[in-house]
């Protein structure tokens, strides 16, 4: 699951707003009482590092927003690649013996039924470790079926439904890789400090020149947190409000094969 994979993106976002607010608030009271003692020095030791650390911020937001938005547009192409894959070997079913061709498409049937049940079912690790083993089960059932209709009775249309078969157990574990990867542990632990230390610094600049930006900083405080938000959404496929649209592509051809 990663870093703080079992908590939803929003509490994220929500537990950041606030720790950036206090630690601005700390910072920025911290920073008048020194500058009131230090009565007659003008010099502002933070004006560079606050400046360095939003244009830094700024970066690895970017960076961190563009691995999961890309991640998440991967398994989106995954989804219609799979479907894509699964309805070539259906058809292909029809170039096996009567009844290989049957239970292949029994099978086939099957294999849907479970990879619509992993999308549907909920964020368990128990749950979906059990729908991911019976799936990887049901390939290893359709696999014995097409290779034992290929290796009985060799023939060019053997090898067409060899090869479809193939690319559906190929497609099957590259969503288990997908599913699996996520934004380094490192980068969410940089992209949450660097937030932190944003808000403390931009505090003493704020508490160091007696001036408080009371509607400028929250709101791009929230505008930050928002980013952060999209983000973890981006990178949790089972948690979250933004989920894989993708999978219609699955219920058509699920559709398609009947009951």
């Amino acid at each position: 699951m990663g870093l703080l994979g079992n908590v939803d993106a929003i509490w994220i976002a929500l537990g950041l707003l606030a720790a950036m607010l206090v630690a601005h608030e700390i910072s920025f009271r911290r920073a008048g009482r020194v500058r009131r003692e230090s009565a007659g020095d003008e010099d502002e030791p933070s004006t560079g590092l606050e400046s360095a650390v939003s244009l830094l911020l700024g970066l690895l937001l970017a960076f961190s927003f563009s691995m999961a938005a890309g991640r998440y547009e991967q398994r989106q192409d995954l989804v219609i690649a799979e479907a894509n894959a699964i309805g070539t070997a259906w058809l292909r079913c029809d170039l096996l013996a009567p009844d290989a061709g049957q239970a292949c498409r029994r099978g086939l049937r099957e294999y849907t039924d479970l990879r619509l049940a992993i999308y549907e079912a909920p964020d368990d690790p128990a749950v979906l470790a059990d729908l991911v083993g019976r799936s990887q089960r049901s390939l290893d059932a359709l696999w014995r079926v097409v290779a034992e209709q290929a290796v009985a009775a060799p023939s060019p249309n053997g090898s067409l439904a060899v090869q479809a078969m193939n690319d559906v157990i190929d497609r099957h574990g590259e969503r288990i890789a997908a599913y699996r990867r996520h934004v380094p542990d490192e980068v969410i632990l940089m992209l949450l400090g660097l937030c932190l230390a944003w808000a403390a610094f931009t505090g003493h600049a704020q508490g160091w020149m007696g001036r408080r930006y009371r509607l400028g900083w929250p709101v791009f405080a929230v505008l930050v947190a928002l980013v952060v938000f999209i983000t973890f959404d981006f990178d949790r496929q089972k948690r979250g409000f933004i989920r894989l649209d993708a999978t219609q592509s699955l219920y058509d051809l699920r559709d398609s094969m009947g009951p």
